[in-house]
């Protein structure tokens, strides 16, 4: 094996001394003999509260308040429920399946939004979904610093450019600035789609403002929940109603640090904006063509509508998937075909720091260069004028390789515990994990044990990403020796 010698004794004394100081005067805990951070590993406070607001808010759909009392579905039919139930409210699966659909802005569903929930549990609904959207987002940014702190001085420079040079000491100003941003924009297109809703569709005023403001907040948080039946399928010839809502997804999925560097500068300057803006435009543009060219002629999607509407709903069926769960088509007619390339869209989601799920743009197209980088035998992966390090390449092929297992190991349960076949089980488990909430329809009939695996697949996908990449950040042990190189045959 190889020896990694070290410098003389004094200058280790003095470099060790040094980082020792340097985080502690961030205030950060737990620093041992060789100055790292033994508790205080942020992940683990992000998924106890995001746990405790999942409970908080199915104890408050368990109340009586918060249901109408009717059916499940308007048409009717079974839905598997089990636990207690406090007088006549929801029983404890249905509203543990809600809070935990809201808080991970999903939008899968086991009953009814529109009718099943009394104004009282749609109010809650909204409430966790702002909460797990933008709480979300913010804790994904500080993460950021928080890890960026604890970096070398070249690793924390490099961090800097990819969370828009946030530091511990501006991070109230930061967090001003996330509230302000996702108040503005959802106020504008809560005031459009209200001015939509009265002029057009002669709401009275009290019901488009709510409705106005439940799917701007919706939207921007790429939530996908709607306060009609059939989701926003009843708006498939609007095309003012489903751009404001496009537009708002589109805003919500490309995360605070992209959206800061744009109005601070004009323009995207560093390389996570650049990746976030190009990955967002090709992906909208491909899934555009892909689901026009394969639903075109389809009688019960894109075929009985003129070559507008087909462009439109085309279009707004490629943004939705990425991760905000409307639907302005009938999903559960697509061909198998569409059904498995939406599932790409739902797997890659936005931008880091954002309210979109999935595992990120930057994550694929890194992924994609590491690729290129490989096929045209180059040592080094780098994109535009930049040098991608060895540590990012391990963490994405770690998170690329975490996730894809545990969406294969889940539709086989999901096939197991369901009559559902491969396509319809992928879709459902792909759309848990991405936090999306589109559905080919089999949601509501589920048995009890496959909504535990939705949950289950809910909650990681919203968290799983953010804690992976940051204990994988955290945890750098350099050995003091290496073994010798040898490689296996590949291929």
């Amino acid at each position: 094996m190889t020896v990694r010698r070290g410098g003389s004794s004094g200058i280790g004394k003095s470099k060790q001394s040094e980082r020792n100081v340097d985080v502690r005067s961030r205030g950060l805990v737990g620093v041992g003999n060789n100055g790292t951070v033994n508790n205080g590993n942020p992940y683990r406070a992000i998924s106890l509260a995001f746990a405790i607001m999942v409970l908080i808010g199915t104890a408050l759909l368990m109340l009586p308040i918060s249901r109408t009392g009717t059916q499940p579905w308007p048409d009717g039919g079974y839905v598997a429920a089990a636990g207690p139930s406090i007088g006549t409210g929801a029983p404890f699966t249905t509203a543990l399946f809600t809070a935990m659909s809201a808080s991970c802005v999903t939008g899968l569903i086991v009953v009814d939004t529109a009718t099943y929930w009394s104004g009282v549990g749609q109010f809650v609904i909204m409430i966790l979904l702002q909460i797990g959207g933008l709480g979300t987002m913010t804790l994904a940014s500080f993460v950021a610093v928080y890890v960026k702190r604890k970096l070398t001085v070249r690793q924390r420079m490099q961090a800097a450019a990819s969370v828009s040079s946030l530091t511990m000491d501006d991070m109230r100003s930061m967090l001003g600035r996330v509230l302000r941003i996702a108040v503005v924009l959802q106020a504008v297109g809560a005031l459009l789609l209200t001015m939509r809703l009265w002029f057009t569709y002669e709401y009275s005023l009290t019901d488009a403002l709510w409705f106005g403001l439940f799917h701007a907040s919706s939207a921007y948080n790429n939530a996908g929940f709607a306060l009609y039946t059939d989701s926003l399928m009843g708006f498939d010839h609007d095309t003012v109603f489903l751009t404001i809502i496009a537009v708002l997804i589109a805003l919500g999925g490309l995360g605070f640090p992209v959206i800061m560097e744009l109005l601070r500068d004009g323009k995207a300057k560093s390389m996570n904006a650049k990746i976030v803006l190009l990955m967002t435009g090709t992906l909208i543009t491909l899934g555009s063509i892909f689901i026009a060219l394969l639903e075109w002629n389809n009688p019960s999607t894109l075929g009985g509508m003129s070559p507008y509407y087909k462009i439109v709903n085309a279009i707004f069926s490629s943004i939705s998937p990425r991760t905000a769960g409307f639907n302005s088509i009938d999903l559960n007619h697509m061909h198998p075909s569409t059904w498995f390339g939406t599932d790409f869209l739902m797997y890659i989601g936005g931008a880091p720091a954002s309210t979109a799920g999935g595992v990120k743009v930057t994550t694929i197209l890194v992924i994609a260069m590491i690729a290129w980088s490989q096929v045209r035998g180059e040592p080094d992966v780098n994109i535009g004028r930049k040098r991608l390090s060895q540590a990012v390449q391990s963490q994405v092929i770690t998170l690329v390789g975490f996730s894809m297992a545990l969406i294969a190991l889940s539709t086989m349960l999901m096939m197991v515990l369901t009559p559902f076949d491969l396509n319809r089980s992928l879709f459902e488990v792909v759309s848990a994990f991405g936090t999306v909430g589109l559905t080919t329809g089999i949601t509501p009939n589920l048995p009890v044990s496959a909504q535990f695996l939705i949950i289950l697949l809910m909650f990681v996908g919203r968290l799983g990403p953010i804690t992976l990449a940051t204990s994988l950040a955290l945890k750098s042990r350099p050995r003091a020796f290496r073994y010798p190189e040898d490689r296996p045959l590949i291929g």
